[in-house]
């Protein structure tokens, strides 16, 4: 996953100068096929939750329950890096993140 802060522009007269300003994190792990109906109701439910708040939906029909795939990833290792710029460029991309602007943004 990353988060993407800025499109750094080069100029006509240094275009290798552009970069690209973002956070990332990425996990391993093992993957599986989750099999029991109840694991997979679990994991639905937090989608529900996340895209659906305030718990309006019913129960899964079981022949829905049947034919949808649930991949489970137990993680094993998280790792996180960050590319910000350097001196002035990281603290205008510091600013952006403590004000809540809108991401991505193009920085000249």
């Amino acid at each position: 996953m990353d988060l993407p802060i800025a499109y750094v522009q080069g100029t006509t007269e240094t275009p290798c100068r552009a970069e690209y300003l973002y956070r990332s994190v990425i996990m391993r792990g093992r993957a599986r096929l989750v099999e029991e109906p109840a694991e997979k109701v679990l994991a639905l439910d937090a989608l529900m939750r996340k895209y659906q708040p305030g718990g309006t939906w019913g129960s899964y029909p079981e022949e829905k329950l049947a034919i949808t795939v649930i991949v489970r990833i137990d993680v094993e290792e998280v790792v996180g890096k960050e590319e910000l710029g350097k001196g002035e460029l990281r603290e205008r991309a510091l600013a952006m993140l403590a004000s809540g602007a809108p991401l991505p943004a193009v920085l000249g």
